[in-house]
């Protein structure tokens, strides 16, 4: 994963990399937005059985639905993962979400029985969201949840990398500017 410099091209590696390691039904890492508006949380990365490059690409930036924002707050705040083995959403829940929100980011996880949400860190600094989902119910043991926690701590180096690079890409351009 350090070998890659783009963050996209980081995160996409990084659930490939998962897809080989853990079976999911769909897998993706949601960040706080740094252009303008800053502080949205949009999706940095997005794989699922039955997804291709276009569609992973046309979904980057997309905004996280509210329903799903309250979990993210929650995980970033607390900085510990959540588990959650008999996820269903109700179908007064769907409806709202569908009408007050980006529908297109909730429909993402309708099929969801069974997700885990882990926070990458470095340091103290939580980057963002990593999240597993499955059909399956009770599919998230103890094993499964140390092993996507490793996961997500190698996905936060490599986050952390990606950021310092682009930083010294900008440096020189930055200080032409100045100049």
């Amino acid at each position: 994963l350090a070998a890659k410099s783009g963050l996209h091209e980081l995160v996409d590696e990084a659930l490939g990399a998962l897809e080989q390691t853990l079976d999911y039904s769909s897998a993706s890492v949601w960040a706080r937005d740094t252009a303008p508006p800053a502080g949205n949380v949009v999706l940095l990365g997005y794989r699922s059985a039955d997804d291709d490059d276009t569609l992973r690409q046309e979904l980057r930036g997309l905004r996280l639905s509210r329903t799903n924002l309250q979990q993210y707050l929650q995980i970033e705040r607390e900085r510990e993962p959540l588990i959650e083995n008999h996820a269903r959403q109700s179908l007064l829940s769907w409806l709202w979400s569908i009408v007050t929100d980006d529908a297109r980011s909730s429909a993402l996880y309708r099929a969801t029985r069974a997700r885990m949400a882990v926070p990458p860190k470095f340091r103290d600094d939580v980057l963002g969201v990593l999240r597993v989902d499955h059909q399956e119910p009770d599919y998230f043991g103890p094993e499964r949840a140390r092993l996507l926690m490793a996961i997500g701590s190698q996905a936060a180096l490599a986050m952390h990398h990606s950021a310092l690079l682009a930083n010294e890409r900008e440096a020189p351009a930055v200080a032409r500017e100045v100049l």
